[in-house]
């Protein structure tokens, strides 16, 4: 028998011309739920990051959960109720 880790908590993120959607999941009982979902407009040209991020924050306000640490970047793995997320995709 195969031992697959569970991922608790999981952050989607979507690319896309127009628009960058974040979305956070959450793992119950082997079962994913969403918590929630925000989208920010796509930054143009060579810093896509802006737009992530500022999907990234908006997703944060929205569920109340702590994803960026103070300076930048993800806060992986999570560590504590609603602070982090374990993987990103």
């Amino acid at each position: 028998m195969q031992n697959k880790k569970s991922v608790p908590v999981l952050l989607g993120l979507d690319v896309g011309h127009i628009n960058t959607r974040a979305s956070l999941f959450n793992s119950v009982e082997g079962k994913y739920r969403l918590l929630g979902e925000e989208s920010s407009p796509t930054s143009v040209g060579m810093n896509l990051g802006s737009g992530a991020g500022s999907a990234i924050r908006a997703l944060q306000r929205g569920t109340g959960y702590q994803l960026l640490k103070t300076g930048s970047g993800l806060i992986m793995p999570s560590s504590s109720p609603k602070q982090g997320v374990d993987q990103m995709v």
